[in-house]
């Protein structure tokens, strides 16, 4: 679920408070680490993501990437999302694929993080599957 940036401040505050009235360590890292978890869903609701560049993930080698990826298969066409790591400057290797870099932009776009979340799923129309991107 997406909320506005307002409700994510007010749960940040909340928060916040409750570290200061906390006297436990304990505690205090458990409001911590739920704090931060909370600011990265922050960061992933409200931003607009941006699609990777073909040059950025040519230098992303060993690094993890999410990918929403087209597939078509006789008349039915199918999106799916996941990470996905850069094993060389020209490919980047989900599941047991290998997708080149210079598909990017048509067969698969890549982001810094999660963008979707629907796994996988049924385009009924070919068009709508042209360009990965998110929902």
């Amino acid at each position: 679920m997406k909320y506005s940036q307002e409700t994510y401040e007010k749960a940040l505050a909340s928060l916040a408070k409750l570290r200061e009235q906390s006297t436990n360590e304990s505690e205090r890292n458990t409001i911590d680490f739920i704090a931060e978890a909370v600011a990265e869903k922050a960061d992933r609701d409200v931003s607009d993501p941006t699609p990777l560049t073909r040059e950025q993930l040519r230098q992303m080698v060993g690094r993890w990437v999410w990918v929403v990826v087209n597939y078509a298969n006789a008349e039915t066409s199918y999106k799916c999302d996941g990470w996905a790591k850069i094993v060389t400057y020209g490919t980047v290797a989900y599941f047991d694929q290998s997708l080149k870099v210079s598909e990017l932009g048509t067969r698969f776009q890549a982001y810094t993080q999660p963008v979707s979340n629907f796994g996988v799923r049924t385009v009924s129309r070919k068009e709508d599957v042209e360009h990965a991107k998110p929902e």
